[in-house]
């Protein structure tokens, strides 16, 4: 029984662990709250409705995480969560890879910094 619990409690843990999403850990990449002013996006190019789901009327969204340079590029990027899975996120992704930002300052210097967007696909 005590084995059991074990076991159990580990997997516990693991499964906690493992549905965190992933920060950056490049030090050379800054938190959002770590910077003096974030970064915020200056051209949004939208994503296009894939067909099949606009055929199907299939709404959803993508979370993704990147990097913002200090140029204001986006790079980097990752899918953390998308609803429906599968459908948006290829689209989700190139869209958001074209946005352009204001870089982030930290003491007066643009700094890379760590983002996440939500894009969302509504008819």
């Amino acid at each position: 029984m005590r084995k059991f619990l074990t076991i159990l409690l580990c997997f516990t843990l693991i499964s906690c662990a493992s549905s965190q999403a992933v920060k950056n850990t490049d030090p050379n990449v800054y938190q959002l709250e770590q910077v003096d002013a974030p970064s915020k996006w200056i051209i949004h190019i939208s994503p296009i409705y894939p067909k099949e789901a606009l055929e199907e009327k299939v709404e959803g969204w993508v979370k993704m995480s990147a990097v913002i340079t200090e140029n204001g590029k986006v790079t980097e990027i990752k899918v953390i969560d998308s609803q429906p899975k599968g459908v948006f996120e290829t689209e989700a992704k190139r869209a958001f890879g074209k946005w352009v930002y204001k870089p982030a300052l930290l003491n007066g210097k643009t700094v890379k910094v760590y983002r996440e967007e939500t894009v969302k696909f509504k008819i």
